[in-house]
């Protein structure tokens, strides 16, 4: 066992450099012959200055300094053991040489057999420590390494959540054009008159949207369009039907050939849009769409109400789907009235026996639902 010992003490001070800082005398060759009887380097220094000049060129295992030669300025590196020496050292000066970072504290009254047997020790420390330090090195940069994959996963995932909410919201709106589309198309596909039609329109229209004014406008056969069928919420009721006759010239030709949805939702808007003729929607906002097919025009339909009351943007965003619902149905009536008619007779309204006048009223209180012959 104690051959062990001591073989485990040589391969761990094999090799090492000794840094001796102490001044000249019999004391200093003594304790020089003692670390030499250890298998380690050793490099002489007088003073502080020649200290310092050795700890800039070259790397020490260990560094044995006389306490008047170890000043606060001079820099031991980390890894680096330090042994301290003192004529006769007290209990201050062995805190001193704690706080300076001392492993040890010899005086020049120790044997020569004792202090070869600390220094081993010392370097030991020494070389445990530097072994200790180069691991948590290696771990730090396996941490750094594992903080920036942590962090680009962390980005990844981050990513991959917003596609997954926004492929989400894409998939709920396609959803809920999808339930909207088939719900109106279940609900206006039974209709093959025009005048049911326009009533369940209107009606749909009023179910989403809630109270309103509103006005299907259909196209004659000379390109004007005239009064399919109109729900009155809040306008005044006298004149009404002119009024709205009034709309059918000035707003519906406007939106021929308009794509999409046109939300008005101020006096700034319904200017730029009908200029003088904004007077006839003062006070309103308004939601104007055409139902189209094959680059044709069937009907414009017109939403309007007060300015206090705004229409929800899910409605305003469900209305394209009741667009094209709307388009492909009216189409559908449009080749049911013309069949048997005479080829030549390509266009509906006026010439196809439709009154623009409004004949017949379902209520004639506000709110009431009247629509063409």
């Amino acid at each position: 066992m104690a051959r062990r010992r001591t073989d485990a003490s040589a391969s761990e001070t094999q090799g090492a450099h000794v840094l001796l800082v102490a001044p000249r005398g019999a004391w200093r060759s003594r304790l020089a012959r003692a670390v030499r009887a250890c298998p380690v380097s050793c490099v002489m220094a007088k003073d502080a200055l020649e200290a310092a000049a050795a700890l800039g060129e070259r790397m020490f295992d260990l560094v044995i300094a006389w306490s008047d030669l170890l000043p606060a300025s001079l820099d031991i590196p980390s890894g680096t053991a330090l042994v301290v020496v003192s004529e006769a050292p007290g209990v201050d000066d062995a805190v001193a040489a704690m706080r300076r970072g001392a492993c040890d504290l010899l005086t020049p009254d120790d044997d020569a057999r004792e202090v070869s047997a600390r220094l081993e020790m010392a370097l030991r420390r020494a070389r445990q420590g530097r072994r200790q330090a180069d691991r948590i090195r290696r771990l730090r940069n396996v941490c750094r390494q594992l903080n920036t994959a942590r962090q680009e996963v962390s980005r990844q995932v981050g990513s991959l959540c917003n596609d997954l909410v926004s492929a989400y919201q894409e998939l709920s709106e396609q959803m809920g054009k999808v339930s909207v589309a088939s719900e109106f198309g279940n609900l206006v596909r039974p209709e093959l008159e025009i005048e049911g039609l326009l009533r369940t329109v209107l009606e749909y229209l009023l179910a989403k949207g809630g109270p309103t004014n509103g006005a299907v406008f259909l196209p004659d056969s000379a390109g004007e369009f005239t009064l399919g069928a109109y729900v009155n919420f809040d306008c005044p009721k006298d004149g009404i039907e002119d009024y709205f006759d009034h709309l059918a010239c000035a707003i519906a030709p406007r939106f021929d050939e308009s794509p999409g949805v046109v939300h008005l939702q101020d006096r700034v808007d319904l200017a730029d849009r009908l200029g003088h003729d904004a007077r006839w929607l003062e006070g309103q906002n308004a939601v104007i769409f055409g139902a189209r097919q094959k680059d044709e025009t069937l009907a414009v339909v017109a939403l309007f109400r007060g300015e206090r009351a705004p229409f929800e943007a899910d409605f305003i965003e469900m209305l394209p789907t009741i667009a094209d619902g709307f388009a492909r149905q009216l189409g559908r009536v449009i080749h049911v009235h013309h069949r048997g008619q005479p080829k030549h007779e390509d266009s509906w309204g006026l010439d196809a026996g439709f009154d623009p006048g409004l004949d017949r009223e379902d209520s004639g209180e506000d709110g009431g639902f009247s629509q063409a012959a």
